[in-house]
């Protein structure tokens, strides 16, 4: 009987100990990356979320609002979540109808990055976007121009937004019925000293 209640003891000590929080120093916590949010857009208009002097972009999103019909049925495709390469250092996002608002994920201690544009991919073909050999993929995006049915049915979507699967270093996007452009974020080589 007594070393049952010495296991359990033991067994209670144990878990009384896993139980006990992890603490961390104010340095541990400090973090490089910063989120930007952009401006709301138009309702089909853009927005883009610009990472701010001395940050380098190395990620983004939307949230948006779409539109839809009486019946609820949505009218609404989100055209653009891509890094822009007409704004390099910005995330850019759209909705063909609806508002959006872009997030950027910017990062202070990050060698440079910038955004490569694809070329235009018609239905059921893929758009590619490579980064240069002297520098890495990190993430991409896409932009879409949709097909829409007289009534506003939206009859497209983005099949593909990945990195692609047959050539390295590049971003790959694909629309079902309309077309495409990948856009590749890409990152410098690090710079050993």
């Amino acid at each position: 009987m007594t070393r049952t209640r010495v296991a359990m003891a033991a067994a209670a000590v144990a878990m009384a100990a896993a139980a006990v929080p992890c603490t961390t120093t104010a340095a541990s916590a400090v973090t490089t990356v910063q989120t930007v949010k952009g401006a709301l857009s138009a309702p089909g208009g853009m927005s883009y979320a610009q990472c701010p002097d001395g940050t380098q972009l190395i990620g983004g999103g939307y949230a948006g609002a779409g539109t839809y019909d009486s019946t609820g049925e949505v009218r609404d495709t989100v055209d653009v979540s891509a890094p822009s390469a007409d704004r390099q250092g910005a995330w850019g996002a759209r909705m063909h109808k609806g508002t959006v608002t872009a997030y950027a994920l910017c990062d202070s201690d990050s060698v440079p990055t910038y955004a490569v544009r694809g070329a235009a991919a018609s239905a059921g073909s893929t758009s590619y976007a490579g980064c240069l050999n002297s520098t890495n993929l990190i993430g991409g995006g896409y932009a879409m121009d949709p097909v829409y049915g007289a009534d506003g049915t939206p009859h497209d979507l983005i099949e593909a937004n990945t990195p692609s699967q047959y050539l390295q270093n590049t971003w790959a996007a694909k629309a079902h019925s309309g077309t495409a452009t990948a856009y590749a974020l890409c990152r410098d080589y690090a710079i050993s000293e």
